[in-house]
């Protein structure tokens, strides 16, 4: 399980902690529990605000996906299939020595 929310606040710590006891991690997958975006207008698109959210880095099939992975994945096709990668080696960039 990886995240990028403050754990120091005991409110967000149990969010985190009631989220791991109740989600079933695939093989070969990791739980990522993303600080929420908030948009903002100016030079700065985004700042760190807002709900967290679930996303699922499947090591198998490098792709992240906001769904459980599952064994029988399919690729739309090409270009699919590179936003995919493209989205999995941006989380491994964020977190270098996760695993």
């Amino acid at each position: 399980m990886i995240t990028d929310l403050d754990l120091r606040s005991l409110s967000r710590l149990n969010e985190v902690s009631n989220t791991i006891g109740t989600s079933d991690i695939p093989e070969g997958c990791e739980m990522w529990i993303r600080a929420g975006m908030n948009a903002k207008k100016g030079w700065l698109k985004h700042k760190a605000g807002g709900d967290p959210t679930l996303l699922w880095v499947d090591h198998r099939h490098r792709r992240v996906l906001s769904e459980a992975p599952s064994d029988d994945y399919v690729s739309s096709g090409a270009d699919d299939r590179f936003d995919d990668e493209y989205r999995y080696w941006a989380f491994i960039e964020m977190h270098p020595a996760h695993r």
